[in-house]
This record gives C-alpha cells, sequence and structure tokens, in this order.
C-alpha cells in the first residue's frame, strides 16, 4: 500500500531479495525457495545453538591417496559434486523465524586448501597433519555461511598425499558418504581421460522433506508411539556415580573405548544369526537391550537407536544425498523366561515395525509418552553403522586411489 506504482514496488522488491542472503554470501547470489529441516536437523541445530562451542556434529574425513594427484582437476571435481548436490550448499536460518530454514545457494566460492610438504621429515609431517585436524576442528563452522565443509590436500612426496574432507554433520548421514565420494571420484576420473561422465541426475533432498511433510501429517505415528510408550512414565537410570561425578566437576568428560571382535568370532555371529533369520542388527542390538536391563536395574529397558530414515516408499531414497537419519526411543522387555532365538524374531518384527515412523520428531514422541516434559526418554544411544564407504572408494580412479 505504501508504494503504489509498479517502479516503487519493483525496487522494494529487489532490496528485500538482497536482504534474504545470509553469511557472508554475497548480494549477487541467489537463494533457491527455503524449505523446512528434517527432524535431525532440527535436534542438531538445537544441541548447537545451545552449546555453540562443541565440536560433537563436526564430521573429518581423512584419507590417504597413491598416485599422481592433479589437484586443479581435483578441485574441479569438487566444485562439480557442489553444483551436483544442493545439500552442500546449505545454510541454515532461524532468527526472527517461525521455524529454520534451510537455504541452498545458487552459487558458493570453494577452493581446496593445498600444502606442498616434501621438504618435511614423516615425523613432522605427522605432527603437522595432527596440528591442522585439530585447529580445522577448533574452526568448526558457522551454521549461516556456506559452505559448510571444507577440503584440504597435502601432498607428502611425489606419489603420497593425504586428503582431509571435514563436513557439518547437519549436511549429510553416513549413507551419503559413499555416494558423494563415489560421484567426486568418478568426475575427477572423467576430467581426468575428457569424457563424459555417466551418472545419473540425483534426486534432491528436498523430495525427503516434502514427503517428510506429508507423512507427518496422517496421525499413524502418533497412534503407534502412544501405544509404545503411553504408560512409560519413568526414563531408566543407569548404575553408577555418574550424576555425582558431574556435579562436582565444572565440564564433562568423556573418554572412548574401542573393542574390536575378532573375524572369527564375528563370522561364527552371523552364521548362527543366518541360521536363525536374526540380522546382525539384532543381534548385536538384543546384547545392548540386556546389558541395559543389568546397569538399570529393569525388565523393561528404553533406549535410543539411530535409524537409516530413508523410505522405501519414496523414489530414489536410498540415492539422495543428506542427513536422513534419526534417533528414536526403543523400548524392549528384557524376558529370560523366552529361547533366545524367539526372544530376537520378536525384537526383529519390533525393529520392522517401527521402521514405518522413523520419520518421527522425538520431540512430539516425548509429547506423546508418559514422561514429563524436560526429562531425556533414554540415556543411551545404539548406533550400527553399515553402510558401504569402501566399496565407494576401493577401485582405482584415474592416476589415484585410495589407500
Amino acid at each position: 500500500f505504501t508504494h503504489q506504482t509498479i517502479a516503487e514496488l519493483a525496487s522494494v522488491a529487489a532490496s528485500a531479495k538482497q536482504e534474504t542472503v545470509v553469511g557472508s554470501i554475497s548480494s549477487e547470489r541467489s537463494i533457491n525457495l527455503p524449505y523446512a529441516l528434517s527432524p535431525m536437523q532440527e535436534g542438531i541445530l538445537f544441541h548447537c545453538l545451545m552449546a555453540p562451542k562443541t565440536n560433537v556434529y563436526f564430521e573429518q574425513l581423512h584419507m590417504a591417496l597413491q598416485g599422481d594427484l592433479d589437484c586443479a582437476v581435483f578441485e574441479e571435481a569438487w566444485k562439480m559434486i557442489l553444483s551436483r548436490h544442493a545439500v552442500l550448499r546449505s545454510t541454515f536460518a532461524w532468527e526472527n523465524l517461525e521455524s529454520p530454514q534451510q537455504q541452498v545457494h545458487s552459487n558458493i566460492d570453494f577452493s581446496i586448501h593445498f600444502k606442498d610438504w616434501r621438504d618435511r621429515s614423516k615425523d613432522a609431517q605427522k605432527c603437522d597433519l595432527d596440528a591442522y585436524l585439530k585447529s580445522d576442528r577448533d574452526r568448526g563452522f558457522d551454521l549461516s555461511q556456506a559452505p559448510l565443509m571444507r577440503v584440504s590436500v597435502f601432498q607428502c612426496s611425489d606419489t603420497d598425499w593425504r586428503w582431509v574432507w571435514s563436513f557439518h554433520h547437519i549436511l549429510l548421514d553416513g549413507w551419503s558418504l559413499a555416494h558423494v565420494c563415489r560421484d567426486l571420484l568418478v568426475c575427477y576420473q572423467s576430467n581426468i581421460d575428457d569424457s563424459k561422465i555417466l551418472l545419473p541426475a540425483p534426486k534432491p533432498y528436498h523430495h525427503y522433506i516434502d514427503w517428510f511433510q506429508d507423512k507427518s501429517s496422517d496421525g499413524k505415528a502418533e497412534a503407534y508411539w502412544k501405544k509404545q510408550l503411553g504408560d512409560f512414565s519413568q526414563p531408566n537410570v543407569w548404575a553408577g556415580d555418574r550424576g555425582a561425578h558431574l556435579s562436582k566437576e565444572k565440564s564433562a568428560t568423556h573418554e572412548e573405548v574401542i573393542i574390536s571382535l575378532p573375524a572369527q568370532e564375528t563370522e561364527k555371529l552371523q552364521t548362527w544369526g543366518r541360521k536363525h533369520h536374526i540380522t546382525f542388527n539384532t543381534l548385536i542390538l538384543g546384547a545392548w537391550a540386556q546389558l541395559a536391563s543389568r546397569y538399570c536395574g529393569s525388565d523393561d529397558v528404553v533406549f535410543g537407536v539411530t535409524v537409516s530414515g530413508r523410505p522405501s516408499e519414496l523414489e530414489g531414497a536410498d540415492s539422495m544425498v543428506g542427513l536422513f537419519i534419526n534417533s528414536l526411543p526403543i523400548r524392549v522387555n528384557v524376558d529370560s523366561s523366552k529361547q533366545v532365538f524367539d526372544w530376537l524374531n520378536n525384537l526383529q518384527s519390533q525393529q520392522s515395525e517401527l521402521r514405518e515412523f522413523e520419520h518421527s520428531k522425538l520431540t512430539d514422541i516425548q509429547g506423546w509418552s508418559g514422561v514429563r516434559q524436560g526429562t531425556p526418554l533414554f540415556e543411551s544411544l545404539f548406533i550400527f553403522e553399515n553402510y558401504p564407504m569402501d566399496e565407494s572408494l576401493r577401485e582405482r580412479f584415474g592416476n589415484i586411489s585410495v589407500a
């Protein structure tokens, strides 16, 4: 009403379009229509805003490359990947918005950080790489500025290279890593050979967001979770003095324990699972449920599980690049009176039923459970990772191979 001519209105619209550009991206670059976040993206954004200094969601992929790497061609291949997968050009906006949005930039500045370390000893190279990896993690990412990823290449000899790819977890899950790495190396080889790139057109990530929003409105998830957790009012408490320890310390500490199962023992478990039609995932999940039951002193345990989140009913979901995983509660009755394979079969059926509702928001599930708001539903999270990362990198591409 204030600007009542077309010319006046056009000038206002043009300036408003420039003001929607976030971060340090110049006003000459356009932003595609923004869209909503997935449940896991919302959770990650919330935790990042609550604890800005955390690097929990900072992902760092470090690989050794062998061969005659052409850094200029490698950089060009990465630019092609950024152009191919819109989610890698995304930033996130939340201030003064009713709900957060992700915004895809049409163009962003991107270049590879390259250093030549051939004049340094092996020990010096290792020290420098360790120092870089730490400084890279400490640097982190600003979710409002693109790109939310960095690539560095360090040359250690004429044929020995170190490649570091850092990115924010809000963009990608593990399954997507395999797709990106495969596409990257295909693009690199095609550029080296000056040949046509033979890759199918990717399905954009926003197709999943559209599917998720339609699925969330049908009411079936609410009925399912109320049936599962409606009478669950007291979350499990793990034994130990962890709470007392945290109350005395200014900040929580953590440590990592790695337990490797020998290949022979692993094969025995897989053989047993095949015999009884139990997946390896279910077998390990059952072991964790047993452990949780003993530490919590209850046969009725609830803990978190991470699901793939890629719906079979969505065309092309298995090859999309983005963040699909979700963390959900699973309630397990540890019944010692049942035979192990019968109990595991029931657990496997329970997992199958859960997959239909793996798009659910954890905040919604909390409201549908009997647990009061503000109290976590679970204290432990079970993650079973099984994606074809190694297979994507096993083959030699162009004049390089991944060690």
